[in-house]
């Protein structure tokens, strides 16, 4: 009987020791199961976050191409395509400052996100530390530069204020030179003509040929002296009507038509100043020698003919 019950204690033993050991197994395994999920899943999260970091470093990169591109652009005065040319030079400089500006802003906020990453995740992550502190100084540059360009704008502004301004004083000096140019222009021609209307007034002579009986009519001559109406002398009226007469310019005129045998100049031009041109004993013209001479003592010609030699002279005209 106590046999049997020491053999049930000690079967109960076995038993419990088998339970603990199999809750112990049990409990090993759920332990490890958790860590394997839990090392999975802190893989799977740091390969995430890895992927994330790299991802906005990429982003970031490619933001500070961007800026050195828009640099490059400003530097060189937008010779490429994309310059915007239809701006104004200092609307093209903003822009690309604006551009910059929201570039290096994008940036700062990627890099204040990672700065959390590093915060709260895995410290695997301060492994980027080093990567962000370099990036974060490369924006901290552009930002300085960025501000000089800002400088340099304002600069080019000024500049160019003062440039409009010495244009429009310029335009306005050019438009006083011009009136004052086109007022002197406008004496300097009437000038001229002045000189030429008096030149010409000086060159100026009248001519006419015809009968005793027609001139007198015309009050150009008048018969004057003399008694009882013998030997009286025909002489010029006192101021002719000049539109009578033929007008010449006696710089150019020389020839003086009379087609008649027989004529008396009347006005007294000196007789060695011209010479009679006869054809068949018929004088056609008289020929002015020396005009200076010719035409010194009065500016007028007076040609008396007999009466049949009008038709005559009006038929050679």
């Amino acid at each position: 009987m106590e046999t049997n019950r020491k053999k049930i204690s000690l079967n109960l033993a076995m038993l419990l020791i088998a339970l603990f050991i199999a809750a112990g197994a049990i409990a090993v395994y759920v332990q490890y199961d958790k860590r394997q999920k839990y090392i999975s899943a802190s893989e799977k999260a740091f390969a995430n976050n890895e992927t994330y970091v790299t991802s906005v470093f990429d982003r970031i990169e490619s933001n500070l191409a961007k800026i050195r591109e828009r640099e490059s652009m400003i530097h060189k005065s937008f010779g490429a395509p994309e310059n915007y040319s239809g701006l104004a030079p200092t609307e093209r400089i903003q822009h690309e400052i604006d551009f910059i500006d929201h570039l290096l802003s994008e940036n700062n906020f990627l890099i204040a996100e990672l700065q959390l990453q590093l915060n709260d995740k895995d410290m695997r992550l301060k492994g980027f530390e080093g990567t962000v502190k370099e990036m974060k100084s490369r924006i901290d540059k552009y930002q300085q530069e960025v501000n000089l360009l800002i400088a340099e704008r304002e600069a080019l502004l000024q500049d160019l204020n003062e440039s409009v301004q010495y244009g429009q004083m310029l335009s306005e000096k050019a438009e006083t030179l011009a009136h004052e140019v086109y007022v002197k222009s406008s004496e300097i021609e009437e000038h001229k003509r002045l000189l030429a209307q008096k030149e010409a007034d000086l060159h100026k002579a009248y001519y006419i040929v015809g009968s005793y009986k027609s001139l007198r009519d015309l009050d150009i001559l008048q018969k004057e002296g003399g008694l009882l109406g013998i030997n009286r002398v025909k002489t010029l009226a006192s101021d002719p009507n000049t539109d009578l007469f033929h007008e010449i310019d006696t710089r150019n005129v020389t020839k003086i038509p009379v087609v008649a045998n027989r004529w008396e100049i009347i006005t007294g031009q000196d007789p060695e100043s011209y010479e009679p041109q006869n054809i068949n004993d018929r004088t056609e013209w008289i020929q002015i020698t020396d005009p200076e001479k010719f035409w010194k003592k009065t500016k007028l010609l007076v040609i008396v003919v007999p009466e049949n030699a009008l038709s005559e002279l009006a038929s050679s005209r």
